[in-house]
């Protein structure tokens, strides 16, 4: 069963309500995994000079898939 956690680095506004069930199920038709069977939670974190030293990039920094 994927898990996949989103971080959100800075300002963010309120999502909407079903944005995480959404994600999931999109992300669960690229993973291929059952209806129910992909998990996603996201995160805000606070913008702040160490996030680059974390590893973690704003969307205009470099992306990296594993």
């Amino acid at each position: 069963m994927p898990l996949v956690e989103i971080e959100i680095i800075g300002e963010m506004t309120v999502p909407e309500p079903g944005l995480p069930s959404i994600l999931a199920d999109e992300l669960g038709l690229l993973f291929g995994s059952a209806p129910g069977g992909t998990w996603v939670r996201l995160r805000k974190l606070p913008k702040s000079p160490t996030t680059r030293k974390m590893g973690l990039f704003t969307l205009s920094g470099p992306t990296r898939f594993s």
